[in-house]
């Protein structure tokens, strides 16, 4: 059902987009260009970005779409001018490094000259704007959003998360700073949004219990042009002497391994190799991703190090053909409560590529194994199953076939195309408005 766009004037404030190389990019991205079909007028709140950053994400311009870039004075742009010089790199790199675990564990927000830039052009465009869809994180983003509801009450305010702003048990302990957190986010969002949404159905639970509104899940998805499905496995993987190649491309945190932990299929490949069961390298591990080097810390790193290819940052389009060429690709996960309803984006880049996947650290119930199961291209492991994945990786490579479990589920992965999901966000908006109002 198409809903008539009463309510035009939406502005979407994000501080991912395009040609920032982000998930996130692709979410705000994908409402503007669906939203702007509905004869929408669209303007998108972003920060104007530095020359450090990585401007590498290609997608086509939105005409009609008006961009507002309002540039950052904070932390994270003091960093990156002073990475630019080279003699003063190490001291930047060890100063950033050293707070860097303190601010993540805390959510503090790199961007909050952002918040300040902004007041000058929000106070203009506050009489013209009917609905604004602000997307965490950073906290920024609903900070604008909430500024602009006060300027003007009558704005429908949608606060949507991709990750909780306040979630304890990320933290290692409670702390007077995580309380203020929670205030600031109960006195923001909590007061002034109208609805809030968010990745996974877990989270948009959690968030609507905390802060007391109407919660709905809108999940990321693919691009169409993402679609690489199907797979020809056996032209790669041919006979017993044949490496197997697994790919993983995403970000790692060192400061907190437990979120995304390689160490089960690290084991599981040592293993093999220490059995005899495999030669040593004949399985290869390609990392891509701007942090891929952050592997070099885990204790596992130096028995492991001759099978793993530390590739580091590429362009998107090089993240996709290694998916694509890839006979596993590798998802990392948790089954800890800090974890839970973390739903990474990369996901539905993966269920599109046409290679089987494999997810370390989940737990089966979990809404990430969930999606591989029903999109039936890939299995997931807890970290406890090690020789499961040493028995699954075994078996491929001593066959020259897909997994019996790989059957892409195609009607079930459709659900997930972005435009369509777009879609029935906006129809959501002006339904939950509609209801509001009456």
């Amino acid at each position: 059902m198409t809903i008539k766009c009463f309510m035009n004037r939406i502005l979407i404030v994000s501080y991912y987009w395009p040609p920032i190389n982000s998930i996130a990019s692709h979410r705000a991205y994908s409402w503007a260009n669906c939203w702007r079909d509905k004869d929408c007028e669209i303007t998108v709140l972003t920060v104007k970005r530095s020359q450090a950053s990585s401007l590498d994400l290609k997608l086509l311009p939105l005409e009609g779409v008006f961009i507002k870039e309002i540039s950052e004075h904070g932390l994270l742009l003091f960093f990156e001018r002073f990475l630019r010089f080279t003699y003063l790199k190490n001291i930047a790199k060890y100063i950033y490094k050293s707070i860097k675990p303190v601010a993540s564990s805390h959510s503090i927000d790199w961007s909050a000259g952002w918040f300040k830039n902004s007041l000058p052009w929000l106070r203009n465009i506050a009489g013209s704007i009917d609905i604004v869809v602000s997307t965490y994180g950073p906290s920024t983003c609903h900070l604008i959003a909430n500024e602009l509801k006060i300027l003007n009450p009558q704005i429908f305010w949608v606060a949507d998360y991709r990750d909780p702003w306040n979630f304890p048990s990320l933290s290692a302990t409670s702390t007077r700073f995580d309380d203020n957190i929670q205030e600031l986010e109960h006195s923001t969002v909590g007061q002034h949004a109208d609805i809030i949404t968010s990745v996974s159905d877990y989270l948009a639970q959690y968030i609507s219990s905390q802060l007391s509104k109407k919660g709905y899940k809108i999940p990321n998805g693919y691009h169409e042009s993402d679609w690489r499905i199907p797979f020809n496995f056996s032209s790669r993987v041919t006979s017993k002497t044949d490496s197997l190649s697994l790919v993983y491309t995403g970000s790692f945190y060192p400061e907190c391994w437990h979120l995304r932990d390689p160490s089960p299929l690290l084991t599981a490949i040592c293993s093999l190799e220490l059995s005899g069961l495999i030669q040593p390298g004949q399985i290869k591990l390609k990392l891509y991703g701007p942090n891929s080097d952050s592997i070099k810390y885990l204790p596992l790193y130096k028995n492991c190090a001759h099978f793993i290819d530390i590739i580091g940052a590429v362009t998107r389009s090089k993240s996709l053909y290694a998916q694509e060429n890839a006979d596993l690709q590798v998802l990392l996960s948790s089954a800890s409560s800090s974890a839970q309803g973390v739903i990474t984006g990369k996901i539905y880049e993966y269920i599109t590529s046409g290679a089987p996947v494999i997810c370390i650290g989940a737990h089966p119930d979990d809404e990430i194994s969930v999606i591989l199961r029903n999109a039936k291209v890939g299995l997931s492991f807890e970290a406890s199953q090690v020789q499961s994945i040493s028995n699954l990786l075994l078996q491929m490579i001593n066959s020259n076939h897909p997994p019996f479990w790989y059957k892409p589920n195609i009607s079930y992965i459709k659900r997930f195309d972005r435009y369509k999901i777009a879609s029935s966000f906006y129809e959501l908006i002006i339904n939950s408005y509609i209801k509001k109002s009456s």
